[in-house]
Order: C-alpha cells, then structure tokens, then sequence
C-alpha cells in the first residue's frame, strides 16, 4: 500500500460552479501546485500553474489570450459602443447631409439678403469675444496663479462664479440694467438734470453689447485651465527665468505663456464654439446670426432644408475651430499634473501694485456676476416680481424631473462607456476609444443644429410609422418621437455625453484591475460586479457627473425650445417666453432660480481643479 506522501500536492479547482479537491498522481512534492479551472464542468478542465496564478492580474504580467467566450463578450462590448456613437452622429451626418439638398429657391434668397449677415456677426461676435476672454482669462489667471494681493484667495473662487450664469440670463439682466427707462439711466438723468436725448449712452442691444455678455460669462473657461497651468509651472520654470535677470513681464511672455499655450487654446477655441452656438442672448438682442438664422428659416419661413444647410454651414465652422485647436494644442494637455513646491505666489507687489492686481480681478466678477445677480434680484424685488408664481411651480417641477431623467440616463450611457473601454482587450482599445470621441462630439454641437439634425429623421420615421399603422391595422397614431419626452431626453444624452464621460473617466481610471478579477474569480457575473464593486467604489465620481448633466439640462435653451412637448415648460422656457415679452420683471425670477442651481457645479469644478494644482 503506497504512502499518502507519494501523492503529489493537492489540485484546486477554482471554477465559480464547483470547489473540489482532487489528489494528484505520482507527482512529486517539489513541482508546483496545479490548479484546475474548468469552463463548465470537470470534463473541460484547464490547467495552470500556482506561479501562473500568482501573478495573473499583476502589473506587468502577460495575460493569456481570450477565451472565444470572452472574445464574445468583447465583440458585444465594442458593437455597444459604436451603437451609442452612431446615435450621436445621427444628427450630425443629417445636417451634412443636406447641405447640398436642393431648396426650390429658398437658399439663393437666403443668399442674397441674410447669409452675409449671419456670417459677418457670427465672425465678429466670436473673434470679439474670444479676445475679450482671452484678455480676462490669461491676465486674471497669472495674478491669481503667481502673485499676492488683498483678496487673492478669495477672488481665485469668485473669478469662476460668471460660468455659473447662462448667457442669456446676463442678457436679461443687463437689458434692464441698462435700458433708458433702467435704474442706471434714471439715476443718470436725477443726477444731471438731462433729458432722453440730450446725452449718448451705449446700446446694450447690439454686437457689441452681445461681445460684452458673452466675454462675461465665457471667460473662466480660459481662466480656469490656465490659471491651473501658471500654477504649476510658476514655481519652477518662472523662478528659473527670473533668477537668470528677467523681470516678471519678460517672464510672463516669453516663458509662461508659451507653456500654458495648450490650456489657453483649449480655453479659447471653448469660448469661441460657446460663442457660436449662443441662442438666447442674440435672440433677445435682435442680432441675426447662424443659431437665429435656422430657427426663424424652419419655423417662421417653413423651410426645413434651407434651415438645415445653415445648420451644416455653422456645423462645418464648428469642425474648423476643433481641427484649428487640435493643430494648435498638439499634444498639450489642459491641465498640469504636476503640483507647485508650496502652493503660494512668488511674486511680491508693493502696496499699489497689490491693489491694482485687486481691482483687476474685481472687474470681470462685477460684470459677470455681481452686476447681473444685483440686477436680478433688484427686478424680483419689485411689486409685480413675483406675478409669475402660478407658473413658476410647474415649470420647476418639469425641469427638476426632466433633468433628473437625462441625468440619470446620459450618465448611465456614459458609465457603461467608460467601463467598456477599461475592459477592452488591448487591440481593440483603439476601436473603443475612438467610438466613444465621436460618442462626445455632441457637446461641440450648437443645440440648434442638434435640434435640426433630430427632426429630419425622427419626422421620417413618424411619418414611415404613421403610414405602416393605418394601411395594415387601419390605426391612426400620432407623433411617436417627433415632440416627446424621449427626443428631448436623447437629445440632451448626445448634447452633454462628454460632461458625463469626463466626469466618470476619473474613478474609473483610479480602479484597481485585480479587484474586477478577483470578483470574476470568485463566480461574479458582470451585474452582479456592477452592483457590489463598481457603484459603490465610483459613487463621488457619479452623483458628480450627476449634478454636471442635470445642471446642464437646466440651463439649455434653443435645444428645449425645438424638440420639447407642449406641454413641458422648463425655467429656461418660461424666462424666455417672458424676456420675449419685454416682461423681464417676470423672467427675473426663473432666471435667479437658474444662477442659483448654477452654482453647484462651478464649486464642484473648482475645487477640483484647484485640489489637483495645487494653487
């Protein structure tokens, strides 16, 4: 009878469905362990090393090639992903498709008398505001980043506060501000003794008032990445320029700018494409441009094709700006990983210096939030402010529950993309990540054009659907995607899809492979991995997201206008419709609700930003 000790080491089968022990045979003590991992069941045994094991999940260990169902799996995976990209470009390739539809005339009108106009206030609307904001952007960003004055910390916070307020709202805000029957003018005229008439005041309703707004509220998105770049460099490089005998100025040309020349790109051509896709701001100043130009072509002239080769025009310029920053930038980031050495600025101004710096920084909070908020509050504050209180409660309610909705949905979409490019095999990785950029475009899309771009299809397949009902079951149905609840839901998931990515990207990228594995090991289907590791470990990283996109969907306008119910008026509508009215008495309340809910995200932002810099 043979010793127990002539058997070799005991075989583990680590299979989800059966955990066994079965002896070896006639194998010696000192070779490895040998564990069995069956597909499904013991006759399909697999074997693999203890050393294997060991190291299986490891950095920098080499992985076995894919079993054919994990290549399933992966094919499944992948094809999800270009679906959800698809139904992003929908729209898009729908615009360009019909720039060169024929128009029966309409656009060789259109070309005679509107076209050069939307060109040229669209052109200078963008290049005016784009320098105002790159001069407020990079000025405030470089105080703030590398140099000590009253108020520094506090003003690094306050500077971010303008991103908090729709354009539009600031247009209101200020029409009223401004206006010859306005408190300023009135005040004017009391202290003067003038008359209407008798003295020159600038008009707030023109392209330059527009340029005013506009930079206003769209500089932070250059101050922010820029001043994130000067803080990470300021200690090192600047500090080396100065020690070689160049003043502060020298160094602020020659050496900072050029460093931060990705984030200040980056910043500018967002501010330019925001520009662009502005609707609420130039619809109340009465200035025709592409955004004003496809509405009013599509509803008010009733020419959906011309209406939609503007779109494409504007989408194409769209596309420029991108290819122009993506040139320009090249493989600059937008942010600095590094952090600064103490965190405090270098530079060291006497007392009037100090508060200049002050003053500067102060000017862009004035005009972009202090003055529009006073604004606001001083017309809720009046008699009749509070006259639009029986509609004001229903219009919260469909904006907090469609935003909830598109939230929830977008950010959804948005997980299961971000985690599929974290479990994508290594060569289709480039596949999948490339599926999910043209899954984010959408956000570079004007919500006019989006808009556009969904009612041609979607009229297509009602108009299809209605026709199949009522010639095979003689039933007749109604609009089923045309002016829904599930359009406007699709469309804010393509608008703000990359809100969602950019804010989920981060959790998933600081989670552990081997966690993912164990759990596989262990018998954990995808679900049940989704439900007990990935929602709890990215919880901060999704109510984040969360509270990005529903803020987003709160401020939207031109894409809530076009494709929205008609029995849905969110805060944004109900300010509009108001303003449209000259009753800005009444959309100053709406529209306080809105900068109030704005907030949130730019604190979140902030802090973000400012944790990972350091400044």
């Amino acid at each position: 009878m043979r010793d127990s000790g002539d058997y070799g080491p005991p075989s583990i089968c680590a299979c989800s469905r059966h955990i066994a022990v079965v002896p070896g045979a006639h194998e010696r003590m000192s070779k490895p362990v040998t564990e069995y991992r069956c597909r499904t069941n013991w006759q399909q045994p697999m074997l693999m090393t203890s050393r294997q094991t060991a190291t299986a999940g490891l950095p920098g260990a080499v992985s076995p090639p894919l079993r054919p169902a994990r290549q399933t799996v992966s094919r499944w995976r992948d094809l999800a992903v270009w679906l959800v990209a698809g139904l992003v470009a929908l729209p898009l390739l729908t615009v360009l498709s019909r720039l060169f539809a024929s128009t029966d005339g309409i656009w060789e009108h259109l070309q005679e008398t509107v076209l050069p106009l939307y060109i040229s206030n669209s052109l200078m609307l963008a290049l005016g505001t784009g320098i105002c904001s790159l001069i407020m952007g990079v000025g405030c960003a470089w105080l703030v980043a590398t140099t000590a004055f009253p108020g520094r910390v506090w003003l690094r916070w306050l500077l971010l506060a303008p991103a908090a307020l729709p354009a539009y709202v600031v247009a209101y805000a200020y029409t009223d501000l401004l206006q010859t029957a306005g408190p300023i003018q009135e005040a004017l005229r009391g202290y003067t003794g003038w008359r209407v008439g008798e003295y020159w005041f600038p008009q707030i309703r023109s392209v330059g008032g527009a340029i005013m707004v506009m930079s206003a509220v769209f500089f932070p998105y250059v101050y922010i990445f820029t001043m994130v770049s000067f803080a990470a460099q300021a200690e090192r490089s600047t500090n080396i320029a100065r020690s070689l005998g160049r003043s502060p100025w020298n160094s602020f040309l020659t050496v900072a700018i050029p460093m931060a020349r990705p984030a200040i790109i980056g910043g500018l051509a967002l501010v330019v494409m925001e520009t662009l896709a502005d609707f609420g701001t130039v619809q109340h100043f009465g200035i025709p441009t592409f955004t004003t130009g496809i509405y009013r072509t599509w509803f008010a002239m009733g020419a959906p094709v011309a209406a939609t080769k503007l779109a494409a025009i504007l989408l194409l310029a769209i596309g420029l700006v991108m290819a122009i920053e993506y040139t320009c930038r090249g493989r600059g980031r937008l942010t600095n990983k590094e952090r600064t050495g103490s965190g405090h600025p270098f530079i060291h101004p006497g007392p009037v210096g100090a508060w200049c710096a002050t003053v500067a920084c102060c000017l862009p909070v004035l005009v972009g939030f202090i003055l529009p908020v006073a604004g606001l509050i001083y017309l809720v504050a009046k008699p009749d402010g509070m006259n639009g209180l029986p509609l004001l409660f229903p219009a919260i309610g469909d904006t907090l529950g469609l935003a909830a909705v598109a939230g929830l949905v977008t950010v959804a979409i948005a997980l299961g993309l971000s985690l599929a490019v974290r479990h994508s095999a290594h060569r289709a990785r480039k596949s999948t990540g490339l599926g999910i950029k043209l899954a984010t475009l959408g956000y570079a899309v004007p919500g006019t054009v989006l808009a556009v771009g969904m009612l041609v299809p979607f009229g297509m397949f009602d108009r299809w659907f209605s026709h199949l009902m009522s010639s095979q079951f003689e039933i007749s149905v109604g609009l089923v995607l045309t002016g829904t609840l599930l359009s406007l839901v699709y469309a804010y998931a393509v608008r703000f899809m990359a809100v969602a990515v950019k804010g989920i990207e981060p959790g998933v990228g600081r989670l552990p492979h081997t966690i993912s594995d164990a759990a596989r090991t262990l018998g954990a289907g995808a679900w049940r991995r989704l439900l007990s590791i990935y929602l709890p470990v990215l919880r901060p990283s999704l109510l984040t997201a969360i509270v990005f996109v529903t803020v987003e969907v709160v401020k939207e306008l031109p894409a809530t206008l076009v494709l929205r119910p008609f029995h849905v008026e969110t805060l944004a509508l109900l300010a509009y419709r108001y303003a449209a009215d000259e009753r800005l008495v009444s959309a100053a309340l709406p529209s306080l609700i809105i900068v109030v809910i704005g907030i949130i995200p730019v604190w979140l932002l902030g802090r973000t930003m400012f944790r990972r810099s350091g400044a």
